[in-house]
């Protein structure tokens, strides 16, 4: 069901989810006395259908199918797309973490001495992490999201639609022969924001154009002052140490800079030193030759 209100908002429907996978193999008569982390992820694609019941039925199939090959993690395979699309790293924002079916009466109860008040998640690389759970006998979830990342008030609406869509297939059985767009209307201009400019990138026909070094030297410095840890220009943000939220502080600190054009979704496109230097070195040069003027993007809609 979240796969149908994301794609009523999103300009391309289809999408890729990533899942955390919880996988601890019953190898040893003692794996459940082991303390340790066993949860990977797995990539997921999400197609429409025409209606509920028919797209929930293909994705359960293809979640089958994907469970046999779950020895190839996903951080494997979005590192080999990676090397063949020649690009830094390939994204899989989206997450779904699910804890259905572990401890339904006690998992977070509030009943317990420690109870649940508060809490966030703050995971590199990931934009949007719904989290489900059962218990008490209730179903509970909640969503963690970059707020830079959205229009403002955006999250906000998709997450009325999904309740109401929970309630509805809970108390109408009809619904699950309904086409999606019956169940939650797309939205127009989903993709697009309300003031579009045009992105502003290198043209294919230009040669490549290399990064001043004194660029590189203050993306690194940005960093150790947001982050307190040390870069180089090679490494990627997050595998040393970056969190989500240090991005949205980096991209404000550079914006404080000569950067003005530089976007939250850029950070995350070219996510280290080195390539985001060499893509705002490519930026620099067509905003000098074909605007006059600074042109702001604003961020794109999932």
């Amino acid at each position: 069901m979240w796969s149908t209100v994301l794609s009523a908002w999103s300009a391309q429907p289809e999408f890729t989810l990533n899942l955390t996978l919880f996988d601890r193999r019953p190898l040893h008569p003692q794996i459940n006395q082991i303390l340790g982390d066993f949860t990977s992820l797995m990539l997921l694609s999400w197609h429409p259908g025409e209606s509920w019941l028919h797209s929930a039925q293909s994705l359960q199939q293809r979640l089958s199918q994907n469970l046999n090959h779950r020895d190839v993690s996903a951080i494997r395979v979005m590192r080999q797309l990676a090397q063949q699309q020649n690009v830094p790293a390939v994204p899989m924002p989206v997450v779904f973490t699910s804890a259905l079916g572990f401890e339904q009466d006690n998992f977070l109860a509030r009943r317990n001495l420690l109870k649940p008040v508060w809490g966030i998640s703050q995971t590199p690389q990931v934009w949007f992490d719904h989290q489900i759970y059962e218990s008490e006998g209730e179903l509970r979830f909640n969503w963690d999201f970059v707020a830079a990342l959205f229009p403002a008030g955006q999250v906000e609406r998709q997450f009325e639609q999904y309740c109401a869509l929970l309630n509805r297939m809970a108390e109408d059985e009809s619904g699950w022969q309904l086409p999606l767009a019956a169940l939650v209307p797309p939205v127009k201009h989903a993709g697009q924001c309300a003031e579009r400019s045009p992105r502003v990138c290198p043209e294919q026909s230009q040669p490549h154009i290399a990064a001043d070094e004194s660029t590189v030297s203050l993306i690194c410095d940005a960093f150790r002052e947001v982050v307190g840890e040390s870069v180089t220009p090679a490494e990627n943000f997050f595998e040393a140490g970056a969190t989500s939220l240090n991005l949205v502080q980096l991209h404000v600190l550079l914006q404080r800079h000569e950067f003005s054009t530089l976007t939250l979704l850029d950070l995350f496109t070219h996510p280290s030193p080195a390539a985001l230097a060499d893509y705002l070195a490519g930026v620099t040069t067509v905003e000098k030759t074909k605007r006059p003027r600074p042109v702001r993007r604003r961020q794109r809609r999932i």
